[in-house]
């Protein structure tokens, strides 16, 4: 992180002509100019985000990390049958 700011500090043509290139690629697409591009983009975004920290028991012991030492009653509730 340190690099990229010292880069985009020292030589900020070459921080604008990276950030022009992803931009004109970003802008290529066909799909990003659909309407609901930016609102299923953000939904996508914030189930993975719920998705992430409801599943990182299975990683993680939360047990280490709990203050009361337990382990999550219902993990994954409502992502599962169960």
């Amino acid at each position: 992180h340190v690099s990229v700011a010292a880069g985009a500090l020292l030589a900020p043509a070459v921080a604008d002509g990276f950030a022009a290139a992803a931009w004109g690629l970003f802008d290529s697409c066909a799909f990003t100019h659909d309407r609901m591009f930016e609102a299923s983009l953000a939904v996508s975004c914030f189930v993975a985000f719920i998705l992430f920290f409801e599943s990182i028991h299975l990683v993680v012991d939360p047990r280490v990390y709990r203050l009361d030492g337990a382990a999550p009653k219902r993990p994954l509730r409502g992502f599962t049958t169960q």
